[in-house]
């Protein structure tokens, strides 16, 4: 069983092509909706990072987990007092960007 299991891995490993990224400056040419996700990323409190394909035409962004998480831990714990805290802080950081921006 362990013979199969590591044959199977290593053939997925050796048939998967990883994606590969660096950082770097570049010409780069942006389509109009990639361009208004762009501005949504920058107007956006929980926007961590923002990557987009070469040719322009695909981009995606992360998002901070941790206001969220406390979020997630209050409504695991049961306890309405924190849920309602959790939320009021991920509002106020959405209201704190939303300043920013404007």
């Amino acid at each position: 069983m362990k013979k199969l299991f590591s044959t199977i891995l290593v053939l997925g490993l050796l048939i998967i092509n990883p994606a590969y990224s660096k950082i770097g400056k570049v010409e780069l040419t942006l389509t109009p909706e990639i361009l208004e996700y762009f501005l949504k990323y920058l107007r956006n409190e929980l926007a961590t990072s923002f990557v987009v394909s070469k040719d322009g035409k695909f981009a995606l962004y992360g998002l901070c987990r941790d206001k969220f998480q406390a979020i997630i831990d209050a409504e695991e714990a049961k306890d309405k007092k924190a849920i309602a805290d959790a939320k009021d802080k991920l509002a106020s950081a959405f209201r704190a960007k939303a300043k920013k921006v404007k």
